[in-house]
């Protein structure tokens, strides 16, 4: 059975460097503290937060150049194409968000429902590698 890599390296190290003696325990200690810190940030934003700080146009770069959506805070969206783009391909609806999910309705269109959240002032859409992150238009 092969442990996890932080398991292995509190049981197989020393708890002190042998030659300079630094003091792993204390090292463990600030790693701990940073952790929590590190965790208590990124701990999921409320509905009512996501529903203020969602209100605005986002898109992949701040220039909006290559298309961009927009929420209001009404529960209404749109999305834009990039300059160009026909009229008939902009697509506009409600949303709502539910336990930090974000789920919309354009027509007949049912969206699907995402995760969503906030880092720093970036939206995060989606989970994991495939999550989208957007930025505020400028």
């Amino acid at each position: 059975m092969t442990l996890p890599i932080f398991r292995r390296f509190i049981i197989l190290r020393p708890f002190s460097h042998p030659k300079s003696g630094f003091p792993i325990m204390r090292l463990m200690a600030s790693t701990l503290v940073l952790l929590a810190t590190v965790t208590a940030a990124g701990a999921a934003t409320s509905d009512p937060d996501i529903r203020t700080k969602i209100v605005g146009n986002w898109a992949d770069t701040d220039s909006c150049k290559d298309g961009y959506l927009i929420f209001n805070a009404d529960g209404t969206f749109a999305s834009k194409g990039p300059t160009g783009t026909p009229p008939e391909d902009d697509l506009s609806g409600t949303y709502t968000i539910v336990n930090g999910k974000l789920a919309g309705q354009a027509g007949a269109v049912q969206m699907p429902t995402i995760s969503i959240d906030f880092n720093g002032e970036k939206l995060i859409m989606g989970d994991g590698p495939d999550a989208d992150t957007l930025v505020h238009c400028k």
